[in-house]
């Protein structure tokens, strides 16, 4: 038995990985599934939000057991589990980053994002605003394309603006803490969001213990869940005899 903690992306929420909580639960996993700031029940403005916020909850969520966890990202999610390795190493078995920013000391999502532009313009800057929010009207192409009609129906109508402030803070990562966490990477080959090629810059850029493919566009956790949570609990079961063998100071 593992246990999961699971980070969404941008402008999306916890409900994203409702199957694929129910999935690894029905293994016999622990899975928590925290909302980020800024959504959810939080209050606060969502321009307000920072980068330090995301970290915080997500290393409370993380250190809320006595559990070592496998931390999951997605998208903008693995920016926000780099720094929670950074912070809280101790207390990770595994970071696994899901068609996710794996970026290096000093870069920023933004600055990694613009060579390689998703396939189809899809975000509104508003710069007055401190706000980055996704066009409903190209959400399905860009993160749904290969999901259910009423999934990305769904999906869209949930869909919330994001500070523009986090994707402009450098990455402070270093090799002796975040660099110590093992890492497993899951490209998802049809992406329209996060391309491929940009995925693929960032693993070289970066080498993961293993990586793993799925034919699948930017949201697998709608589009196959059964599959991505399967993948979840291998990298759990190759992950947990290492852990044991390399040693942890999870009380």
């Amino acid at each position: 038995m593992s246990r999961f903690v699971l980070v969404h992306g941008s402008w999306h929420g916890r409900w994203v990985w409702d199957r694929v909580s129910a999935d690894l639960l029905a293994r016999g996993h622990e899975v928590e599934a925290p909302d980020l700031g800024g959504r959810g029940q939080d209050p606060r403005p969502p321009a307000e939000i920072t980068l330090t916020d995301h970290v915080d909850l997500v290393s409370e969520a993380v250190e809320s057991s006595h559990l070592p966890a496998i931390l999951v990202g997605h998208s903008f999610g693995g920016f926000v589990i780099s720094h929670v390795a950074e912070r809280v190493p101790d207390r990770l078995e595994l970071l696994v980053y899901l068609a996710a920013f794996l970026l290096r000391d000093g870069e920023t999502v933004l600055g990694v994002a613009r060579p390689a532009p998703a396939a189809v313009p899809h975000v509104d800057v508003r710069e007055d605003a401190g706000l980055i929010s996704v066009r409903p009207d190209a959400a399905r192409e860009v993160f749904y394309h290969d999901c259910s009609a009423e999934d990305a129906d769904r999906a869209t109508a949930l869909l919330v603006p994001e500070a523009l402030t986090p994707r402009r803070t450098p990455a402070e990562l270093s090799a002796e803490r975040f660099g110590r966490v093992p890492r497993v990477y899951i490209e998802t080959v049809d992406d329209r969001a996060l391309p491929l090629e940009l995925q693929r810059r960032m693993q070289a850029a970066l080498p993961c213990r293993d990586v793993v493919s799925l034919e699948s566009g930017h949201s697998p956790f709608l589009s196959m869940p059964g599959t991505l949570a399967e993948r979840l609990a291998e990298a759990a079961t190759s992950t947990g005899d290492t852990f044991r063998r390399r040693g942890s100071s999870v009380p």
